[in-house]
């Protein structure tokens, strides 16, 4: 058998530590994406939570001659 040429393993080790290095970058991402969709969740529960509040503002403000008393 013949040995590869020295050029051709340093690309197929240049093209692995690319790779490695890509796959690393896309798990990063990845993370930050699942921490921005949480953040995102979190975020609507409170504006919804607030936005009933508000409607029970309203209405009693709406209402409020039936409260006077």
């Amino acid at each position: 058998k013949r040995a590869p040429p020295i050029a051709q393993e340093n690309e197929e080790k240049h093209q692995w530590m690319t790779v490695m290095l890509l796959n690393d970058k896309i798990k990063t991402l990845t993370e930050y994406i699942h921490a921005l969709q949480h953040r995102i969740d979190r975020e609507r529960i409170h504006r919804k939570n607030l936005e009933y509040e508000l409607t029970i503002v309203h209405r009693y403000v709406v209402n409020k001659d039936k409260y006077k008393d």
